[in-house]
């Protein structure tokens, strides 16, 4: 790539969640935040719905190319 140098950096946990976490007090008292996260990341993969229901809350943008 031209010279350029490609390093792979740890990010650490990443949830995939569908809805916002309703006690934000969480990201500053950690203790129940993984808790709480693998909670709704859990929540979401059961949903019966299907994974994305996100997609049925978007307006405007149909029909439209991008």
């Amino acid at each position: 790539m031209a010279g350029l140098e490609v390093r792979e950096v740890d990010t650490g946990p990443v949830w995939d969640i569908a809805e916002s976490i309703s006690n934000l007090r969480s990201f500053f008292d950690g203790s129940d935040l993984r808790e709480i996260l693998d909670e709704l990341q859990a929540k979401k993969v059961k949903n019966k719905r299907g994974r994305n229901t996100w997609q049925e809350e978007q307006s405007g943008g149909q029909g439209e190319p991008y």
